[in-house]
């Protein structure tokens, strides 16, 4: 008996051996041939969220219209009183903020939604095996198709303001591209931190909000410090993209190259930054939800 009783018992470590621990190895192709085979769940998706949100609904699309544009009639009438200085250089100031609020309402849109596309769809993320990433690409599709929406609207103010969208809008479409890639790295980001920090939901409205003050959507970002310019091109692209944006379609002028050789790099580093980031954090979604 006393032998007994005096052998230690043997302590079972709380975690495996380092190891012996499982490790994602990181392999974009394979992934991208992954999520090319899911398109078909992609689409079905991007279908089942627009229907849902739309179809019901009595204004039907026109909502993708309400936020920017009551956005736009507040801070024109500020601006007619006086209460803030736009600076539109001429221009009408319901162009001028209508110009920044399309391509911020679809970053805000693409990241409060894609933020929570994981954790709203638990029950498809627990059920079915598919590349976890289709959930937030489809939120920036959705996205997409919002800003293409209110993006018409534009048909509508120029013949009021006796204008006609400037030859270099051309430029539009590969600054929007541009957006489209910096926005993609951020909703990668944040949908999968908040599967693990669900406080983090909480957060993103206000971190909206405060980017809308932050990211010269109401100003042109000449009116910041030049050397502040350079430095936040690079931390925020979205500045540069949104500023060139409304130079090329109000001001006949071709995108703001000084900045966006930051920001054009910058938008791919947080892409890279959030697949990254994401499919290393993928596989324990499913036991963390």
């Amino acid at each position: 008996m006393s032998s007994i009783s005096e052998t230690p018992f043997r302590q079972i470590p709380d975690q495996p051996p380092r190891e012996l621990r499982f490790r994602r190895k990181l392999n974009p192709r394979a992934d991208l041939l992954e999520l090319a085979r899911s398109r078909r769940l992609l689409r079905a998706l991007t279908e089942r969220e627009l229907r849902v949100r739309y179809k019901q609904a009595h204004l039907g699309f026109a909502w993708a219209i309400l936020t920017p544009a009551t956005l736009m009639i507040i801070f024109t009438l500020l601006s007619a009183h006086s209460v803030i200085n736009i600076g539109t250089s001429g221009k009408p100031a319901y162009l001028f903020a209508y110009a920044g609020l399309v391509p911020w309402t679809f970053f805000a849109n693409s990241i409060s939604q894609g933020g929570m596309s994981l954790v709203t769809n638990l029950y498809l993320v627990n059920k079915i095996y598919c590349p976890r990433e289709v959930f937030p690409i489809s939120s920036v599709l959705v996205s997409i198709v919002d800003g293409f929406v209110a993006s018409l609207i534009f048909l509508v103010l120029f013949p009021i303001g006796h204008t006609v969208p400037s030859a270099t809008s051309y430029w539009v479409p590969f600054l929007f591209l541009l957006e489209v890639i910096f926005t993609l790295g951020i909703a990668l980001i944040a949908s999968i931190i908040v599967v693990y920090l669900r406080d983090l939901r909480h957060l993103i409205p206000i971190i909206v909000q405060f980017g809308l003050f932050a990211t010269p959507v109401m100003y042109s970002l000449s009116k910041l410090p030049e050397n502040i310019q350079v430095i936040y091109s690079a931390i925020n692209p979205l500045a540069p993209i949104i500023d060139s944006i409304r130079q090329a379609i109000l001001f006949d002028q071709g995108p703001e190259w000084n900045l966006l050789a930051y920001a054009i790099p910058s938008s791919f580093i947080y892409l890279a930054i959030g697949y990254s980031l994401f499919k290393r954090l993928e596989p324990r979604v499913a036991d963390v939800a």
